[in-house]
């Protein structure tokens, strides 16, 4: 009699620690940190977007905010598309994921910064700007425009072009 009630209590004994490794294990993956808000004081290497050159023909414009994540040490680690025109947005993705910044912050937890990337397509004659608004601390504004060149005047000179 005593020998299964040994048996029985290292049974709900096990259980327990069982449901407890478990439930720890799955706490511990719940608490991972988040990164903290760093400024972007300059950059190591960075390309800018280009504009793509279906977005340009289409005269799409307009501003893409992007999130981005990454070490003390500058590499961006993950960029993620808050919102902006759909044809802008894989340009952005591939000019940020080959950035590598310099921070101002210190120690070994990850970094985040905003990412606010203007298109503007622009008169060939007219090339007086607005500058944009400054951005929120914490964030980062970057500018890229085109010239708009004219389909129907390109054709034309080159009809007009002697052969």
């Amino acid at each position: 009699m005593i020998r299964r009630y040994d048996v029985v209590l290292r049974r709900i004994l096990l259980r327990k620690f069982a449901i407890l490794a478990l439930g720890l294990i799955a706490f511990a993956s719940l608490c991972h940190a988040e990164p903290r808000w760093c400024k972007v004081t300059g950059f190591v290497d960075r390309d800018s977007p280009v504009y793509p050159p279906i977005a340009k023909a289409a005269k799409v414009e307009g501003s893409v905010l992007v999130h981005i994540i990454y070490p003390t040490t500058g590499k961006v680690e993950n960029v993620e598309i808050v919102f902006g025109p759909p044809m802008l947005l894989k340009a952005v993705r591939d000019a940020l994921m080959k950035w590598r910044v310099k921070t101002d912050a210190t120690g070994e937890a990850t970094c985040q910064t905003l990412v606010i990337v203007d298109f503007k397509i622009e008169d060939a004659g007219n090339t007086a700007t607005v500058p944009p608004s400054l951005p929120p601390p914490g964030a980062y504004r970057l500018t890229v425009t085109a010239l708009q060149t004219d389909y129907v005047t390109e054709q034309a000179e080159k009809n007009s072009q002697p052969r």
